[in-house]
């Protein structure tokens, strides 16, 4: 290897390890809303997150019994109905949050 390695670089490292400076954008104001009540938002989201796992459960149960079956035109639908679910899934996780 030639020329300094990245973490053996003491510039690098100086610089990494002596910028961390905290701002007023970096702390949490003491008046921000800490529930989830608080955000409409929210409070909306989460029947609709159990909903869309209730359907989930009851769709993956149900593409498993019909492939065992070897229903193949009930399971094809619900497989793609499970995809949907776990998109809608994700959608709702990166719109709303954990």
């Amino acid at each position: 290897m030639t020329g300094p390695d990245a973490f053996t670089d003491t510039v690098f490292t100086d610089t990494v390890f002596t910028d961390a400076r905290v701002t007023d954008a970096d702390t949490v104001p003491a008046t921000a809303p800490t529930t989830p009540a608080a955000d409409p938002a929210a409070a909306l989201g989460r029947p609709l997150r159990v909903v869309l796992w209730a359907l989930l459960l009851v769709a993956v149960v149900g593409n498993m019994v019909t492939s065992t079956a070897g229903w193949i035109a009930v399971s094809i639908p619900l497989g793609l109905l499970v995809v949907g679910l776990v998109g809608a899934l994700v959608v709702e996780h990166r719109r709303m949050g954990p």
